[in-house]
């Protein structure tokens, strides 16, 4: 059976060190991940799992709609709202070597002229706030400005008036985190994409991790069928948002970075007993806590960490747990709220049942 799930829709293969490369993903994760491809009727999809000092990566379906060949380690994606991890641990590192604040307002890296609004006569909307989604401002900005310019930008942010006062109420913003992308330019004087290979592709070397593909890496972009799917284009003006493009070979050296050092951008910033309420920040789970662009949750007894993205023909979700030095990477070439709901149910489970008996070499 396992061998038949192999050859039709899936390859087993180790991103390790040369000592581990003949390891193979063993089988009863591979019959997982296949129900999990199965189910999500997606065109393609690619997993990683990270166990320690291992990492197993398997394949399903088509890299392309119209092509019969399979996903590999480095087929490229969109990483969509995981970018937004990247841009946390820009943050993190700003703050820990004391060249940011998170409670400095966002008024002061604004563009010169441009005033940051408020709600009433609530306080000033800090860092923090874009951070961990308590900014007030919307989800997102609107369609025809989801491309513009950091003057457009602000320009809209100026003229906005906030949902609701900063700090008391948790709601997913888009929005949030393309005005801290641009603080943290403001801050360093620095490109977004030079802040992200120093503090996150270059010390890992990832590769295939970027704002802007190149041809050859664009040639490796997978696809769903839809027109959209195919676009490899830049995507400086998200960046800090949804920008990032990678590979699951990139995804499977970041998880295990991420697992085996203390890292300050895994750390909880706002509890969620600390909020009124919050909107559309539970879609993987019920979450205990906000932090560097992780969302942090209990299952069970284990305490993890996760985050989903969506867009572009891509859905993902990512879910770490750092006492066990366990780790899910997922993407399939689809886009479908209610199915990417599924794919988090059905990895939080497989993440369950890797922290009770971890895998076997």
């Amino acid at each position: 059976m396992i061998k038949q799930l192999i050859q039709a829709c899936a390859f087993a293969i180790v991103l390790t060190p040369p000592s581990l490369a003949n390891e193979a993903m063993p089988e009863r994760q591979v019959q997982q991940l296949a129900t999990i491809f199965r189910q999500a009727r997606a065109p393609g999809m690619v997993a990683v799992i990270v166990n320690g000092e291992r990492s197993y990566f398997a394949a399903f379906g088509q890299a392309k709609a119209d092509r019969a060949a399979a996903p590999t380690p480095t087929s490229l994606l969109r990483l969509n709202s995981l970018s937004k991890l990247m841009a946390g641990e820009i943050l993190a590192g700003l703050v820990a070597h004391n060249r940011l604040a998170l409670d400095r307002p966002l008024q002061q890296f604004a563009p010169p002229g441009r005033k940051v609004p408020a709600f009433r006569r609530a306080r000033a909307i800090t860092l923090r706030d874009l951070l961990t989604h308590v900014s007030g401002l919307p989800r997102d900005l609107p369609s025809s400005l989801a491309q513009v310019t950091l003057g457009e930008r602000w320009h809209w942010l100026e003229r906005l008036r906030p949902l609701r006062a900063p700090g008391h109420t948790a709601q997913y913003s888009n929005a949030a985190y393309m005005f801290l992308g641009d603080a943290l330019v403001a801050e360093t004087g620095t490109r977004y994409e030079a802040l992200l290979s120093a503090h996150v592709t270059a010390p890992l070397s990832l590769r295939d991790t970027t704002l802007a593909p190149a041809a050859e890496q664009c040639a490796r972009l997978m696809s769903g069928g839809q027109p959209d799917d195919r676009a490899c284009t830049p995507a400086f003006e998200t960046a800090a948002t949804a920008g990032v493009y990678s590979t699951a070979q990139d995804m499977a050296h970041w998880m295990r970075a991420r697992l085996n050092v203390d890292a300050p951008s895994l750390a909880p910033i706002v509890n969620r007993s600390e909020l009124k309420r919050l909107i559309a920040m539970d879609m993987a789970g019920r979450i205990e806590a906000i932090g560097f662009g992780w969302l942090h949750m209990r299952l069970g007894t284990l305490r993890v960490i996760q985050k989903t993205g969506g867009g572009g023909g891509f859905m993902n979700y990512v879910i770490l747990a750092p006492s066990r030095k366990l780790g899910i990477f997922i993407t399939v070439t689809r886009t479908d709220i209610e199915m990417l709901r599924r794919i988090t149910a059905q990895t939080n489970a497989l993440m369950t049942e890797l922290a009770a008996a971890p895998l076997q070499p």
